[in-house]
């Protein structure tokens, strides 16, 4: 058995003087292999998620978790061409640029959960996302308190954002959707322009102290939205098509 490696906690300043509490690259890591199960014991990086552990922080306990069972359609390892969002990572391999994909039937919203105790003071949750160009398939990135890998941001995720296609074939807009309380709660949605063979970088504001939440897809503030008290216990994907570059801040 190969040892788990150590990932340092890393203080990134830049615009918003943000440190980092939450990374996921997607890479292959050395090898193509990264810890898996509760041992960490090093396994290829390929197939479905499940178990494999966040790069960042990296132990048991922020084990990945999706519906990827045989015959079932979850998130699954998969590659792309380069991600000019994604700030470097040992994990990377030279040439590739590893993200999670989900090759899953519209209706049937598979996630991809990985478990985060929400902080108590604002932060920001972004990620790149590359959304269908079908009609009826969104990608959704956020926090929940559910570890439901079906239909978990639908049925109740207390703050997500979602993109998705106007019409088959997507064109080159789309819509961009802040959601909190699963559909139940209020919403805010904009029309963005989308990059149905790219990536779209996502940033969701969350202030528990002063109960909004504020989403920007591409550049684009989609808006400002009350949202209950209380903290979140998972973060991660939701739908289909691929997302990457997963990362948690905090915002002074």
């Amino acid at each position: 058995m190969r040892n788990a490696w150590l990932i340092l906690l890393v203080t990134c300043s830049g615009a918003w003087g943000q440190t980092q509490i939450f990374r996921e690259s997607f890479g292959f890591g050395p090898n193509h292999e990264r810890p898996k199960g509760g041992k960490g014991r090093m396994e290829p990086s390929t197939g479905g998620f499940s178990g494999y552990w966040a790069e960042y922080p990296s132990n048991k306990n922020t084990a990945w978790m999706t519906a990827d069972g045989k015959g079932s359609g979850g998130w699954r390892w998969a590659s792309s061409t380069p991600n000019p969002y994604e700030a470097p990572s040992s994990l990377d391999v030279e040439g590739e640029n590893g993200l999670a994909w989900c090759s899953c039937a519209a209706g049937t919203q598979a996630a991809l959960l990985a478990p985060m105790a929400s902080p108590k003071v604002k932060y920001v949750v972004s990620a790149d996302l590359l959304p269908s160009p079908e009609a009826g398939h969104y990608t959704a990135v956020g926090v929940t308190n559910s570890n439901v890998v079906q239909d978990n941001f639908e049925s109740g995720a207390a703050v997500w954002v979602r993109v998705r296609a106007h019409t088959e074939g997507g064109v080159t807009t789309g819509m961009a959707e802040l959601l909190t309380q699963g559909l139940s709660g209020p919403s805010a949605a904009v029309q963005v322009s989308l990059d149905y063979g790219g990536f779209n970088h996502v940033e969701l504001v969350i202030d528990p102290v002063g109960l909004t939440a504020t989403a920007r897809v591409s550049g684009v503030v989609v808006g400002t939205l009350p949202i209950a008290a209380g903290t979140t216990r998972y973060v991660g994907f939701e739908g289909t098509a691929g997302a990457d570059n997963l990362m948690v801040k905090l915002v002074p």
